[in-house]
């Protein structure tokens, strides 16, 4: 978990994750804690790193290029 979440929030520092994502991904994770969902919250995680890494080369594209 402690990997997941650090790769989260570097991606969140470096903007490759919008607000409108932060806004239903947080309250999953706050809804999955509360009934122990844990397999769910894992899910959550891989969906949030797979969708920052798809739009991470979008976003160093046009910052850096």
């Amino acid at each position: 978990m402690g990997l997941a979440r650090g790769l989260w929030l570097f991606s969140l520092v470096t903007g490759s994750i919008s607000f409108a994502q932060l806004c239903y991904i947080i309250p999953l994770i706050i809804w999955a804690k509360k009934r122990g969902k844990w397999e769910f919250i894992k899910g959550v995680f891989v969906a949030s790193l797979t969708t920052i890494l798809l739009v991470a080369n979008c976003f160093v594209s046009v910052v850096f290029c």
